[in-house]
């Protein structure tokens, strides 16, 4: 090809993002037979699919300097990626014998796949980790699942260490941050971070015990009621909430309300909730509430009549339970409107309860 076809610089790859309905494909870029380009496409999750010749697609402009075109079986669907991808064979099959014929074509075309050869070749180089001039990259020791990279002092190998038995790191200074008592609760609590996973193995009640027990300047200190001895990490993920009330939330499903009714709820906290809210959700627009207004309400008996209003317990002996008791009369609320109060209708209110601990 290079004698009326010079091969230029090229990456031999292309990458487009399909708006949809896109049956075909440039590859503007030469190529020699079609075995030489892969076409895969990129769908919106992430997954991958190398499509088959002949099946997915039809490939034309084998041999031509400018490159050809693919024509696909299926059109692509918005936010697909198609990559072309030239992956010439690495073979040689071109023979030149002893006093046999010359064919300046055929040499010529050896050469020029092996230019294409080394420019895919310099492509994939240049995906790779590489290091400096005067460094070479040293010996990577087996991979373990659940591990990290970590230079050694003098930058001269490589070790995998487990994120849960790190030992002493050296980090950067934010997270330095994350890591210190003083600065770690805002840090944390802006990044929406959640170190109570199960791979913590904290149950809640243990890990309120430990937000209680553990001093940050004494390690000692971190052993629960139980005799458990909190690891670091659990050290961390107790004292990462030093600072911030809760650790975790709860919220029920509404609930129609009836006068004189009592509500046992089942939440999922764990232990005895700190906080607790109940309040009313419009589902039906009334004295100047919309629909989904909520009204926080307090508990106890209000209005003229002692049978009004409600009382929330949390029972002593339960870290499952709350109960909510309404009032014989019903509930009362304040008028958006007018300002007075009537007692909350049943057909137009809902009952939610919320709890902290």
């Amino acid at each position: 090809m290079s004698v009326n076809f010079p091969i230029n610089e090229d990456p031999r790859f292309r990458i487009s993002t399909a708006v949809g309905g896109e049956t075909t494909a440039s590859v503007p870029f030469p190529f020699q037979k079609n075995s030489d380009i892969v076409l895969i496409i990129f769908d919106t999750d992430g997954s991958d699919n190398t499509l088959d010749e002949g099946i997915d697609y039809t490939l034309t402009g084998a041999g031509d300097a400018a490159g050809g075109s693919a024509t696909l079986t299926t059109p692509l669907t918005a936010g697909q990626k198609i990559l072309r991808l030239g992956m010439a064979a690495l073979n040689h099959t071109t023979s030149v014998t002893r006093n046999g014929r010359f064919s300046s074509a055929a040499i010529d075309d050896d050469l020029d796949r092996w230019v294409l050869i080394a420019q895919e070749l310099r492509r994939e180089n240049e995906r790779s980790l590489r290091m400096p001039y005067g460094q070479t990259f040293p010996e990577f020791p087996n991979a373990v699942p659940g591990t990290f990279w970590q230079w050694n002092a003098e930058g001269t190998s490589v070790n995998f260490v487990d994120i849960l038995n790190a030992g002493d790191l050296a980090v950067s200074p934010f997270m330095q941050g994350l890591l210190t008592t003083d600065t770690a609760p805002n840090l944390r609590n802006a990044l929406a971070l959640n170190f109570y996973e199960a791979d913590l193995a904290l149950t809640p009640a243990e890990q309120e015990q430990g937000r209680d027990n553990i001093n940050a300047a004494d390690a000692d200190h971190a052993v629960l009621s139980n005799g458990q001895v909190l690891t670091a990490p659990q050290q961390q993920a107790v004292l990462a909430t030093i600072g911030s009330p809760f650790i975790k939330s709860w919220q029920s499903a509404a609930s129609s309300i009836a006068a004189g009714a009592t509500y046992a709820l089942t939440h999922d906290l764990g232990i005895r909730p700190k906080l607790v809210t109940v309040s009313l959700v419009c589902i039906s627009a009334d004295s100047g509430y919309s629909v989904a207004d909520e009204i926080l309400l307090s508990a106890g008996s209000h209005g003229d009549s002692n049978e009004v209003g409600l009382s929330v317990r949390i029972p002593a002996a339960s870290t499952t339970t709350i109960d909510i008791k309404i009032g014989a009369a019903g509930v009362r609320l304040i008028r958006w409107d007018l300002g007075s109060n009537i007692v909350a209708d049943s057909a137009k209110w809902q009952l939610i309860v919320k709890a902290w601990a």
